[in-house]
């Protein structure tokens, strides 16, 4: 159980790290144009 709730929140972190990269992205796409 406590290595399942561990790769959850790996993977929720994982998941958090790649929304910001995005939402970074499309911001610096904006900026840009």
């Amino acid at each position: 159980m406590l290595d399942k709730f561990n790769w959850k929140k790996e993977y929720t972190i994982v998941l958090v790290l790649n929304i910001i990269y995005v939402l970074f992205f499309c911001y610096l796409m904006i900026s840009y144009k």
